[in-house]
């Protein structure tokens, strides 16, 4: 059995479902990879529908899809909760590496 491409941690369950719903996120999402940072992969949602190069799974009507490929190497998305609100990580650790930062580009490391 392949594992699930969207895991929606309980505590943060009914928030992201109401977050979507007034946000206009009718009945499909789309995540997008918006860049990568020295602590991995950071995420946007857009209102997309799947594309053919996508994979996609449907949670309460609405249809949650990524891109195949990376969605392969995240291994999928954990949507949970932070001090910030809501959450999106990889089932796979991924980072951006120290080397990316430009704290550590101008001298200044952050650890």
């Amino acid at each position: 059995m392949e594992p699930e491409l969207i895991t929606i941690e309980p505590d943060i369950r009914e928030a992201l479902f109401s977050y979507l719903r007034e946000n206009g996120f009718d009945h499909c999402v789309h995540i997008h990879t918006a860049g990568l940072g020295c602590t991995g992969p950071a995420f946007r949602l857009q209102k997309k529908e799947p594309s053919d190069r996508d994979v996609s799974q449907t949670i309460e009507g609405i249809v949650f899809s990524a891109p195949a490929k990376l969605s392969t190497k995240y291994g999928g998305y954990i949507f949970s909760k932070s001090p910030r609100g809501i959450r999106i990580r990889t089932i796979h650790k991924v980072t951006g590496g120290c080397d990316s930062c430009i704290n550590t580009i101008e001298g200044h490391p952050c650890h």
